[in-house]
């Protein structure tokens, strides 16, 4: 079975978004879904509104009135504890191994089994969703070594030295959660990518485009590229492609 972890509630979450979010995860096939409120770290602007619970409602009732064909728990912090916090917080719930982490504020099209397929191949501790995209300077940078192993990792660096992005789409081994900080608030970009680099860490490569979502001006102008289809390649050549670009 597959599980997903999703955390939501990002700034600029609406129904809008939500409804796009929910269309993809009832595409992946999944058999349990937990759905963990987004956090930001102590100090970042949004703090004082994700601390207060604002929007936490609005998500947990949107998701129940739209069911899906999936289990879905929710998981709500008690305080802010950024997205590796937040993911710890809700590991009691995961009962997959492995298990599908997605940012709840981007859109990549990934083909899961395909997925699932290349991370159970290369034995990997940790598999990351990446794209190449040069339009694209807001994203985790991701640098791939000899077979598809990631060899750096950083967050949202100033000057980009590599071409792969990370897109948001994480399968993880329960073992990795031995390797989670000894605190309540921390990050997986910052946090735990790092240390997983020196692991079995891979680099999942698609040719699908990486969209943030994250804003209502943002989905609009996301929703208006959905609609030409020829921004994008047929689905069947997006899967076929995945996995890796240089096989």
């Amino acid at each position: 079975s597959l599980h997903d972890a999703l955390p939501i509630c990002l700034p600029g979450e609406t129904p809008e978004t939500l409804r796009t979010t929910s269309d993809f995860i009832q595409e992946l096939g999944l058999d349990e879904m937990n759905i963990s409120k987004f956090s930001p770290l102590h100090g970042a602007p949004i703090w004082d509104e994700c601390a207060a619970g604002v929007g936490g409602e609005m998500i947990e009732d949107w998701f129940l009135r739209h069911r899906g064909p999936y289990e879905t728990v929710f998981v709500r912090d008690p305080v802010p504890l950024g997205t590796g916090g937040a993911l710890a917080h809700a590991m009691p719930l995961v009962r997959s191994n492995p298990f599908l982490v997605l940012n709840g504020d981007s859109f990549c099209e990934i083909d899961p089994e395909r997925l699932l397929r290349f991370h159970t191949r290369k034995r990997a501790r940790a598999t990351i969703a990446v794209t190449h995209d040069d339009t694209r300077e807001d994203t985790g940078m991701v640098a791939l070594g000899e077979g598809d192993r990631v060899v750096s990792m950083v967050e949202k660096p100033r000057t980009r030295t590599a071409n792969y992005h990370n897109a948001g789409v994480y399968l993880f081994d329960r073992a990795v959660s031995r390797l989670f900080p000894d605190r309540p608030a921390w990050s997986l970009e910052r946090d735990l990518f790092p240390q997983l680099v020196t692991q079995q860490l891979y680099g999942f490569v698609t040719a699908s485009p990486l969209h943030d979502i994250g804003t209502p001006e943002r989905l609009a102008h996301f929703r208006e590229i959905w609609k030409d289809t020829s921004a994008y390649f047929p689905a069947s050549l997006l899967h076929q492609t995945q996995g890796s670009m240089s096989r």
